[in-house]
């Protein structure tokens, strides 16, 4: 019959207290994560710049070299790109892309959604990237070892 000692017992128990304490504390990720955030529903566009914003706040900016983000937005997911465009509250996207965008968080649109909707690259926030097409973008990111988050 297996027993456990009461001595193992307790070196087990500070064991999970100090792996459970370390994350509490922020325990730092490795660098050279990289991930890309997909975006093709207005309606969850707040969701996913909040989600990058706590990626970023847990790990580093990709500007500390802490982490490669990008953001392949297409379909409806455009319109949060759009110059002026406010979410259901009234709260405008630009501020929080540019934010985002200044820690270096890549945005990446699809050229067909543009061309499907008929916009223009001027119709976009300053410094969002074309790509030919947005699926084709997640494929290439995900062969070269970005995780796929769609919040």
């Amino acid at each position: 019959m297996f027993r456990i000692l009461p001595s193992t017992l307790g070196v087990l128990c500070l064991g999970l207290f100090l792996a459970a304490s370390a994350q509490a504390e922020g325990y730092p990720y490795e660098k050279g994560q990289k991930a890309v955030y997909q975006v093709n529903e207005i309606d969850r566009a707040g969701a996913a710049l909040r989600n990058i914003a706590n990626h970023i706040n847990a790990t580093g900016s990709p500007m500390e070299g802490r982490a490669d983000i990008a953001v392949v937005t297409h379909s409806s997911g455009v319109f949060m790109l759009l110059e002026g465009a406010t979410d259901r509250k009234g709260r405008a996207y630009e501020p929080r892309i540019q934010d985002l965008m200044s820690k270096g968080v890549e945005f990446l649109q699809c050229q067909n959604t543009l061309d499907g909707h008929g916009l223009k690259k001027s119709d976009l926030v300053d410094g969002v990237k074309i790509v030919p097409s947005g699926v084709a973008e997640l494929a290439k990111k995900q062969a070269n070892g970005y995780a796929f988050i769609k919040p």
